[in-house]
């Protein structure tokens, strides 16, 4: 019996409601955003980014979903080995919601099963946050299609092909290093760079100067058609040959020199045999110069040569 100003759901309307309200308290995944992170613990607060509907007899209404405390961030790890990101405020994550309570979990050591302490199941508290899950609206700048990239989005990162043949790391118009199965290059397209074959190493601009070497010669100069390089092994080898003949010339000159006396000369006799004095036999004054040969100069022999 219906009573007058008030409606009574009929037995499917009524199991409906049960479902839909049971089903409304079981929580599968959401997309949210950090509200804070901890990094030295990887939790985080996180707001639910959908807003939930709660079923009414009369109708339904929009329901705000409270900001969740205390969620475990996963970030990739294994063997010891982990990536983290440092997460910041309006962060994008995917919220998965565990099928029993984890608050046990979460204080607990890994390795060993825990008792659940309550027995919820689904619970918006009991939760994970895993980073990412961006909208359509805002995707990567530098997502690719074939490459692997890891780095910041707009900057510096680390770009492997799908062919796995080579790898970039840094921007496409900045500096960066290249790496491919025979050359590496460290540098831009337009400006100076390093780059290093199995064959030789270049310094310099790709268009302009550059010293190029390798295991046959150290090469200077321009790259354009390679008509400017200069070989500097032949350039050193050649400025050493002008100094030998400069030397050479300067040896031969002095060995041709001779040294002229005009003056007193004083002999004294060898002491006789025997023994006995010294007997002074005068002074010998010679006016014309007294040649002395390069070759005998005393008991010894002066030459040069190069």
């Amino acid at each position: 019996m219906t009573e007058t100003g008030t409606t009574q759901p009929d037995l499917a309307e009524a199991f409906r409601l049960i479902f839909r309200t049971f089903s409304e308290s079981m929580w599968t995944s959401l997309p949210g955003y950090v509200d804070s992170y901890d990094a030295s613990k990887q939790s985080a607060e996180v707001v639910p980014a959908v807003k939930g509907w709660r079923l009414l007899l009369d109708g339904e209404e929009q329901d705000e979903l409270p900001k969740i405390p205390n969620v475990p961030v996963i970030q990739p790890s294994g063997g010891g080995f982990h990536a983290s990101f440092p997460l910041q405020k309006g962060d994008p994550v995917v919220l998965v919601f565990a099928a029993r309570d984890i608050d046990a979990w979460k204080s607990s050591p890994p390795g060993a099963p825990v008792q659940a302490q309550d027995n919820r199941i689904h619970d918006l508290t009991d939760c994970f946050a895993i980073p990412g899950g961006r909208p359509l609206a805002a995707p990567f700048l530098d997502s690719d299609a074939n490459d692997l990239i890891i780095g910041k989005d707009g900057g510096h990162r680390l770009k492997i092909p799908q062919d796995g043949a080579s790898a970039r790391l840094g921007t496409d118009a900045g500096h960066r290093l290249d790496v491919d199965s025979s050359n590496a290059k460290l540098g831009t397209d337009i400006g100076h760079s390093l780059a290093v074959s199995s064959d030789a190493a270049t310094l310099g601009s790709s268009s302009g100067q550059q010293v190029r070497v390798s295991a046959a010669a150290i090469e200077l100069g321009s790259a354009a058609g390679g008509l400017d390089s200069v070989a500097l092994g032949a350039k050193v080898l050649a400025e050493l040959a002008i100094i030998k003949a400069e030397m050479t010339a300067q040896v031969a000159a002095y060995n041709l020199h001779t040294h002229s006396s005009i003056g007193t000369y004083t002999a004294e006799p060898p002491p006789p045999a025997g023994g006995g004095e010294i007997v002074d036999v005068g002074i010998t004054t010679f006016q014309q110069p007294i040649p002395i040969p390069p070759t005998a100069v005393g008991s010894s022999t002066v030459s040069a040569q190069v």
